[in-house]
């Protein structure tokens, strides 16, 4: 059997990729949240009560692009005569509609989260609330 310098590089290369990519995606991740709630200490406002949560258009964002694949798999699968993609396709599309279902009935609570997150995170929110005083 042949244990060549490219086998042995494939296996430590397969074992930094598989570990060391995820634990440095976590380690950036969680740097960010601090240097986030670092700025909000900074500007006198408490990081663990707060939560920014506007915009959120994730939803739409999904729906749209599986309702997309969903159809364009079902065509392909009507052109190709190939019923196993047809059935994955379907379940796709029923993704894709289910999430912008979702979103269609989630506008409500989107609105208000928009009009409270103007209201406290627009640059000029800050100077409202010292005219105010």
């Amino acid at each position: 059997m042949y244990h060549g310098i490219g086998n042995d590089l494939v296996a430590i290369l397969s074992i930094i990729l598989t570990f060391g990519v995820p634990a440095t995606i976590i380690i950036v991740v969680a740097r960010m949240r601090h240097q986030q709630k670092m700025e909000l200490i900074r500007r006198g406002m408490n990081p663990n009560i707060l939560e920014i949560v506007y915009p959120r258009k994730k939803a739409l964002f999904w729906g749209i692009l599986l309702t997309g694949l969903g159809i364009a798999g079902c065509v392909g699968a009507v052109v190709m005569e190939a019923p196993p993609l047809g059935n994955t396709s379907l379940l796709v599309l029923a993704a894709g509609i289910a999430v912008l279902i979702y979103w269609k009935l989630t506008a409500r609570e989107r609105e208000r989260e928009k009009m409270l997150y103007e209201k406290f995170f627009t640059p000029t929110s800050g100077m409202k609330q010292i005219q105010a005083e």
